[in-house]
This record gives C-alpha cells, structure tokens and sequence, in this order.
C-alpha cells in the first residue's frame, strides 16, 4: 500500500509505503497537489536538459475558464469509454470527471462549484430511479476518496442489483474489473473455478477496504450482486481485509455451483 503526501506548504513530497517484493513495474499514488507536483518535476526534468530559468512555480485559477486563452483541441469520449478507464484500474481521475461532467448544469450560484451540482444530481438519481433511502447515503465526490462519502452495504448492493437489470447494464458490466483476468482483480481469485466469475469494483482509502461488484453464474451472467465495506482496517490490516473478500466472493461462487 502507497501513499504519497507532503508538508512544508509542498516543499517537501513524502513516500510511504511497504516494499514486499522486488518490481520493475511503476506503483500509481494519490497526489494531493497535482498541478504543483508536475511543475516541480518539468522543472527538474529541464534543469537536468541543461535548460535555465528563473522564477518560481506558482499554481494560477483563472477567473473564468478560457479567459485570456485559445482553445487548441478538444478530445471526446464515449461514456462506455470513460468508464472503463475509471473501473477496470481504479482511475480516480476519470471517475470524478464523469462526476463532474454529469453536475455541469446544475451549478449552484451560491457555491459556484460543479461538485455540490453533481453530489445534488447523483444523490437525486439514487433516490428517484433507484428508490435508496435518502439517510443509507451521502455523496460528496466522484472518484471515492473523499471521506465524507457514506453508503451503507444494503443501498450499494440493492444500486448494483437494480443497475444490471437495465437494458444497458453491458456499459457497467463490461467496465469493471475481472477475477484472476483483468484489472485491479487480475492478481486475486484466479485459480478454477473463481477464475472470470467475480465482477468488482475495488475501494481503498486509509483505514477502509471494499469490494463491490457482481458473482456471475455459469451462464456468464450477474446471479448475485454485493458489497463489502470494511471500516477501520489499521494499515497492518489491509492484506487481511482483502482477503476477507476474497473468502466472502469463494463462498459465493461456491453457493452458485451448488457447494
């Protein structure tokens, strides 16, 4: 488990994290000042070119978007697209872009802030299409890692059953990750017969581990729908929550196949 944070108003970037085993292959980290940690590392990257500057890196909001500047190129992505990039590695990013994008009508002129718009649009879906109790959740953001997001098991688990009987549950379903094949569950539940039967999301902040998602049955398709959110996991523990949903998706599969 990585993290990556920072003190001294962003002077000094601190790297945590447990080293199992030895990996040429990149970790992914949370920055909690991206703008900043990317001129910082253009500017080294220069500075080792041979190519001098002056001054200092300051982060600059304009006052209005495009004030001053010239749009270039503009990229558009399918939803289907977009989703797959969010679930199947656990790109924050991209989930709290969808987030962000859905609430873009919904501006409230008192927060001029798109995610009180989204929080309110998502928050009113759940509700009104889905029938969750308005008190089993709480939204505040998109990608997960704000910890004012609450969701009690039932709501998640009643949301993913009413989202693979819709007419375009393929979109979700082909999004997220896959037991033992693919994505953030490429390394976890692949030996026969659990190998391709488990569709999930995975979750982690500090101190909490989920995983919520779908057991398919032997026809391919979503038989039972789930969610596991374990609180208060101590770092020590992560390993061990991981595995309690593995044990859970095994007894699962097991009951499918008639075990």
């Amino acid at each position: 488990v990585w993290s990556l944070g920072s003190r001294d108003g962003d002077s000094v970037v601190v790297l945590r994290g447990t080293v199992n085993q030895q990996t040429t292959a990149p970790y992914s980290v949370a920055a909690n000042n991206p703008p900043l940690l990317l001129g910082r590392v253009l500017a080294e990257r220069l500075l080792k070119a041979g190519v001098k500057f002056q001054g200092r890196l300051q982060t600059i909001t304009p006052r209005r978007p495009g004030a001053g500047g010239k749009v270039l190129h503009v990229t558009r992505a399918p939803l289907a697209v977009a989703l797959k990039r969010a679930n199947k590695r656990s790109l924050n990013m991209a989930a709290e872009c969808i987030f962000l994008r859905a609430g873009e009508g919904l501006r409230r002129a008192q927060s001029g802030r798109t995610w009180a718009g989204s929080a309110e649009l998502m928050s009113q879906a759940l509700r009104r299409s889905y029938g969750l109790a308005a008190e089993s959740f709480l939204v505040r953001d998109g990608g997960g890692l704000s910890r004012k997001n609450r969701v009690a098991p039932e709501a998640m688990t009643r949301l993913l059953a009413a989202a693979a009987a819709r007419n375009d549950a393929a979109v979700l379903l082909e999004s997220l990750p896959i037991s033992g094949e693919y994505g953030s569950l490429k390394d976890r539940l692949a030996a026969a017969p659990y190998r391709g039967r488990v569709l999930a999301k995975t979750g982690y902040i500090s101190g909490v581990s989920c995983l919520s998602g779908y057991v398919l049955g032997r026809a391919g398709r979503p038989d039972v729908a789930f969610a596991i959110l374990i609180n208060d996991v101590p770092r020590k523990r992560v390993r061990q929550a991981k595995r309690l949903h593995d044990d859970i998706c095994r007894l699962l599969v097991d009951s499918l196949n008639g075990g």
